[in-house]
């Protein structure tokens, strides 16, 4: 393993016990958002994999992407060999749940939880596969380091009714500026590696006894009960839990959901 933990910085471990949680976080975030959840979960580690490009320069980043996500998967058959753990659970949040998904889809059968929260991937969003194209990359990543045409962009993605008045806003924000906005580029080309058939997660997860469990924020604006119509329909009822949260705020709900989960009677 300590070939591994010196060569890249994407993956952190915390806590110890039986359990293992492998975490993916949000466009924007680092590790550190999941460093709490050893104090919630007394007997798991916490495995935390950092997205392409989060921090700005990762050691991965200079890298193919499907040799980044290649990586992520080595470490994971070497860390849960060394650690002699035979299954665990898997949480991604946002675009991270991209990640996690594709994670999930390599080891259904050693899964036994999917948490995806708020997340993106699963709904409908025209624009991650069009801009991720291999004839769009190239027009993407020039259009993502100038920031007048970025702005032009979102007005038109907005008059078209791509996006939502709110959703403009938050991409205004995390485009603040050509580094921003150029990481989102990157980000976006490389995580697109991970594209998956959501129909396929499901059966996946059905055959594989896999419990899917999808946390939605009653208020976010970003992430849409609407675009996930279709795939809200082909769980559960009880697999869909709406947490009182925005966007921003939704993970960490959901870490309460946790904390409640594991000092509840019917805690697993």
């Amino acid at each position: 393993m300590k070939d591994l933990d010196t060569k890249y910085n994407i993956f952190n471990v915390f806590g110890k016990g039986e359990d293992l949680l492998i975490c993916i976080h949000g466009y924007g975030q680092t590790y550190k958002v999941f460093t709490t959840l050893p104090n919630i979960l007394k007997n798991t580690i916490i495995l935390t994999i950092n997205l392409p490009h989060h921090p700005f320069k990762g050691k991965l980043d200079d890298l193919d992407s499907e040799i980044y996500f290649k990586e992520m998967k080595i470490f994971i058959e070497k860390f849960t060999s060394e650690k002699k753990i035979k299954s665990w659970s898997i949480c991604g949040y946002s675009i991270g749940a991209r990640v996690a998904c594709y994670l999930y889809l390599h080891y259904p059968t050693k899964c036994r939880e999917l948490h995806l929260v708020a997340p993106d991937g699963v709904g409908n969003n025209f624009i991650f596969p069009f801009a991720t194209s291999k004839l769009i990359q190239p027009v993407f990543k020039l259009i993502m380091t100038n920031t007048v045409k970025v702005s032009k962009l979102i007005s038109v993605a907005k008059f078209l009714n791509l996006i939502s008045v709110k959703q403009e806003h938050f991409i205004k924000l995390n485009l603040a500026n050509k580094l921003y906005s150029t990481r989102v580029a990157k980000t976006w080309i490389a995580i697109s590696q991970t594209k998956f058939s959501k129909t396929d997660l499901i059966k996946k997860a059905i055959n594989s006894d896999t419990c899917l469990i999808l946390f939605l924020g009653k208020h976010d604006a970003i992430i849409l009960k609407k675009d996930l119509k279709s795939f809200i329909h082909q769980l559960p009822e009880d697999s869909v839990i709406y947490l009182e949260a925005d966007h921003n705020r939704v993970l960490f709900k959901y870490f309460e959901w946790l904390k409640t989960k594991k000092t509840s009677q019917d805690a697993s």
